[in-house]
């Protein structure tokens, strides 16, 4: 067998130069990818070869071992190569058996080793592209993860600040409810207080409320009731009906709410004289009497005269002659006892009030057919001050409220100054506790109450009450000291 290679020169020149090169040593090329592969060749100019060290090693082991292999094969089976025109030169006819092998071997795991190297480094390239992209995609996924983490913190943490800003918001919005609740419960209390009549603006002196429907309030309803004989004005109902006390204990009050209960409860006409002057007074009961009288005679309607500050109305004689200026049959204390003696029978009755009952001409207190009822307003019991409280504070109060121990206080402060606390001086603590804790925005304490209870001192003073007992014993003939004997030995016998 015989092979022709004519270029054979030009392949052994260019192996015999890599073999200098690399056998003188001279940095040729170091690899990027394997640092610790270095190549050199002879010459003035350094220059990078076209291929690596893993060139180098694949093409020459593939080289070798193909020459090894092809010399073993070329001595059995005896092939022989012409070198031609090179091989002369060299001193080389012709190569035969090994040597021939070897060069066919050799050339052959040249060609392969190239083959392989750029198989290699196209699958190396492959591997090292697919490596890098796949290194790529990992730090890909590796940013979008911790972006992603980043994110679900960060929206964690606006979830968590909007839950607390909602739970900000809903507490806010809880509370802004409650004190609208609260603010609108003191509304609606004001307006009730205002609005209510009769006896329900009365907080207290449930006696004397009793007295008051026992002798007048029931038998007035009764006497006109449509279900009554058609006699019942006939009904004893009082001539007049006299309200004293010291100032600020709720007469004018509580006769205002015994008118409008009548009303309420009846087709009633009513008449305030209070600010009448007293030089027309004899005219307007002559008016208010024939109106009064064909009422009743027809309709069966009755007619309250309200006069507050009565005594302006039927001083003593003394003070009436200088008011009159000694026209004295013109004298109007007269004509208003004669009209009050029987003003009952033409479906009249006057409610009266008055803080000076001394200054009240005495036939007016002494005839019982006058003023057949004459009930006392006295300062406020510790059952009506423990009353008057509720009655100011019911619905505002936080919690439940122990009214005596506030009662106690009070009563102790009168014992300290030796006075006492009037109807209106009970009214101004509820209403000075309530204020305070309106202002607040919040229902009313036990500490609020205690608080003004302990800072407001009683306006009733020893003056007033001496007053007020003599009061009491003008229009009764009785000292208060035997009225108050008299009650406990009443009570003691019950």
């Amino acid at each position: 067998m015989k092979i022709y290679l004519n270029s054979y020169s030009n392949v052994q020149n260019n192996y015999a130069n890599v073999k200098k090169n690399i056998r003188t040593g001279v940095p040729l090329y170091k690899s990027t990818e394997y640092p610790n592969d270095s190549f050199s060749y002879t010459g003035k100019k350094k220059e990078a070869v076209s291929f690596g060290a893993t060139f180098f090693r694949t093409v020459m082991g593939q080289a070798a071992a193909g020459a090894a292999a092809g010399g073993v094969i070329g001595s059995k089976v005896g092939v022989s190569i012409d070198l031609g025109t090179g091989g002369t030169t060299l001193g080389l006819g012709t190569l035969t058996g090994s040597g021939a092998g070897a060069i066919i071997g050799g050339l052959g795991g040249l060609g392969s080793g190239i083959v392989t190297y750029f198989v290699d480094k196209s699958h190396e390239k492959k591997q090292r592209k697919q490596a890098k992209e796949n290194a790529d995609l990992q730090e890909r996924l590796a940013r979008i993860e911790k972006k992603n983490k980043a994110d679900s913190q960060q929206r964690n943490e606006i979830d968590e600040k909007n839950d607390k800003e909602i739970e900000k918001l809903q507490g806010t919005l809880e509370k802004s409810k409650n004190t609208i609740n609260i603010l609108q419960t003191y509304d609606t209390k004001n307006s009730t207080e205002i609005k209510s009549l009769g006896l329900d603006k009365i907080a207290g002196y449930e006696k004397d409320k009793e007295i008051l429907h026992q002798i007048f309030i029931t038998p007035f309803i009764n006497s006109v009731s449509e279900e009554g004989d058609k006699d019942n004005h006939n009904i004893a109902i009082p001539n007049g009906v006299l309200l004293y006390g010291l100032s600020g204990n709720g007469k004018t009050t509580l006769a205002q709410g015994i008118i409008e209960y009548l009303e309420k409860k009846t087709d009633c006409n009513v008449y305030d004289l209070s600010e009448i002057p007293r030089s027309k007074l004899q005219n307007k009961l002559t008016e208010i009497k024939e109106e009064a009288a064909k009422n009743l005679k027809e309709n069966n309607i009755r007619t309250i005269v309200f006069m507050d500050e009565f005594d302006g109305f039927a001083p003593k004689q003394r003070t009436n002659k200088l008011l009159n200026d000694k026209n004295t049959e013109n004298n109007s204390n007269d004509f208003l006892k004669k009209f009050m003696d029987d003003c009952a029978s033409y479906g009249i009755t006057i409610v009266a009030t008055t803080n000076y009952p001394q200054r009240i001409d005495k036939p007016f207190i002494i005839n019982d057919e006058r003023f057949s009822l004459r009930t006392l307003i006295e300062p406020p019991s510790a059952i009506d001050k423990k009353q008057i409280l509720e009655h100011y504070l019911d619905g505002l109060t936080k919690d439940n409220i122990n009214y005596y121990e506030i009662v106690k206080i009070l009563e102790n402060n009168e014992k300290a100054k030796n006075g006492l606390y009037s109807c209106s001086r009970i009214e101004f603590l509820a209403k000075q506790a309530k204020a305070f804790a309106r202002k607040e925005k919040r229902f009313v304490t036990q500490s609020d109450i205690i608080k003004y209870a302990q800072e407001i001192k009683p306006d009733l003073e020893e003056d007033d009450i001496n007053k007020f007992k003599e009061d009491f014993e003008y229009t009764t003939g009785m000292t208060y000291e035997e009225y108050i004997d008299l009650q406990n030995r009443t009570r003691n016998e019950e």
